[in-house]
């Protein structure tokens, strides 16, 4: 290591940039050389001729890209969405020996490769400081989980579990790129501008769970029977049904995502490293042969240490709300079934509603936090606290108590035709089981989703941000969002099982 390149002069005249006037040479102030103090910078032993600049710099939020960011969220988002409603009354017409516990698996391993490839991209995204090839994998990885899920029914009838199980996985693989936007979102904001970022962007997955309803009500004026999409390659074709179309759908989404991300996207963000306080960077630029080779942000104060036992309460809550979320979505559909004697037609068209009725407080939620800057005004840890007491509640009162005066009506599962109600043949515990009230029921499901949980999530993402601190997040944004995805795996499991065996 040279001695003397402890304190390098910078040998031009230096470069001040704000943000109205990007090139202003008038108001330069007069600086000190630049004196790296701790740890020299890598680049001190490589053969180069090293240019040091110092600036003084506006930092300022890079809206364009956030706005990209949360239209990934937002495409995202309709992806998952427009399977959810319609996912269980589909496996009941590829097999009818499919049972809710085969459900509860699909939710869960698509959660498991959630989990597993949330990690590995996290990891990998830190490493090359780059977020545009993992994004890439994920929309690919997701067209082909959609494509698989569409043509299920092209398979011979015993590989259609087989066929069902890769195409969860593969979505679920897709969808571990949340976590990678929500680094990229943080990364292209200033600290005083991150809570309505945050709050965007996830208002775009909001708006994402409004927008896949409502193209699942329109499919479901489609006749199972009225088109078909033929393959004129392999001579095969695909009936165009309610069921069918949406993943069909989704897998053009994908399609103009991975375009949007080749032509579209870039890797940039705001300088993180800071050197004494947020205005203040040193950037160091080198050259090699005339050209030049890379830019690197070298910070010479220490990162502040994150609190782990507050990063370790995020992880615990984000469970907490991922765990009860699944498992509302695996039993849904099921649920409604049996305890409010509808067809499969009916759960479709009216799940359909109550998630765009949820999507829309959701949407109004998260545009009150960007408008109005509420995330300032609510402490994140109260906003935990109400969440918490608000699942209490929500089951206590959802709960089918025996004081209740209706019974649900009993299906006949012998009469060889699609049961209507609660088929006791099946499930052993319908018999005296009390119907609960559709309107409270369905007022306190969009009353959790569409504003408990997006407050949530405004607030725990803004206070994980803060937590961690002024670095790159990639790695530790994608640990919340495995650990969503174990609370992901089990809720669907348990309920799954819960409901066979109670």
């Amino acid at each position: 290591m040279p001695p003397n390149f402890k304190s390098v002069p910078c040998p031009t005249t230096p470069f001040y940039g704000s943000l109205d006037q990007p090139n202003c040479r008038s108001c330069r102030p007069t600086l000190p050389p630049v004196t790296f103090a701790g740890p020299m910078p890598f680049f001190a032993n490589l053969p180069i001729a090293p240019l040091v600049k110092e600036r003084t710099k506006v930092q300022c939020t890079a809206w364009p890209s956030v706005y990209l960011c949360a239209l990934f969220t937002f495409m995202a988002s309709v992806q998952f969405t427009l399977l959810t409603a319609s996912m269980w009354p589909y496996l009941m017409t590829l097999d009818t020996s499919l049972s809710e516990g085969f459900l509860g698996l699909l939710i869960a391993l698509f959660s498991l490769s959630l989990i597993v490839a949330s990690a590995l991209f996290g990891v990998w995204s830190n490493r090359i400081r780059r977020f545009k090839p993992p994004l890439i994998f994920c929309n690919f990885s997701l067209f082909c989980g959609n494509f698989l899920y569409f043509s299920v029914s092209l398979f011979p009838s015993h590989w259609i579990r087989f066929v069902l199980i890769a195409s969860r996985i593969a979505a679920g693989i897709g969808l571990a790129q949340i976590g990678l936007l929500k680094s990229y979102g943080i990364s292209l904001t200033v600290p005083s501008d991150r809570q309505r970022a945050t709050a965007f962007i996830t208002g775009g997955s909001a708006m994402g769970t409004i927008f896949g309803p409502l193209l699942q009500l329109l499919f479901t004026s489609i006749e199972s029977n009225r088109w078909s999409v033929r393959f004129a390659i392999y001579n095969f074709s695909v009936r165009l049904s309610l069921f069918t179309a949406p993943p069909l759908f989704a897998s053009f989404v994908s399609v103009l995502l991975l375009l949007i991300l080749l032509f579209c996207f870039s890797d940039s963000f705001v300088d993180l490293m800071r050197v004494a306080d947020l205005d203040r960077v040193v950037t160091v630029y080198y050259q090699y042969s005339r050209k030049r080779l890379s830019r690197v942000s070298y910070d010479a104060s220490p990162l502040p240490i994150c609190d782990q036992w507050a990063a370790s309460a995020c992880y615990a809550m984000r469970f907490t709300q991922c765990f009860v979320l699944t498992s509302m979505e695996a039993i849904s559909a099921p649920f409604a079934l049996l305890m409010f004697n509808w067809s499969y037609v009916e759960v479709v068209f009216n799940e359909s509603v109550v998630n765009v009725l949820f999507g829309g407080i959701a949407l109004a939620t998260y545009a009150s936090y960007f408008v109005f800057d509420l995330g300032k005004r609510i402490s994140g840890r109260f906003v935990c606290l109400c969440v918490l007491f608000a699942l209490f509640f929500f089951y206590c009162f959802t709960f089918s108590w025996s004081f209740f005066s209706t019974n649900v009506s009993i299906a006949d599962g012998n009469s060889g035709e699609i049961a209507v109600g609660c088929d006791s043949t099946r499930l052993g515990w319908c018999r005296g089981l009390k119907r609960i009230n559709i309107w409270l029921y369905y007022a306190l499901v969009i009353g959790l989703q569409g504003f408990a949980f997006p407050t949530l999530n405004v607030k725990l993402n803004t206070l994980f941000s803060q937590i961690v601190g002024p670095r790159l997040q990639s790695k530790q944004q994608c640990f919340i969002e495995m650990f969503g995805g174990i609370g992901r795996i089990l809720g669907p499991l348990l309920t799954g099982s819960e409901h066979l065996d109670f």
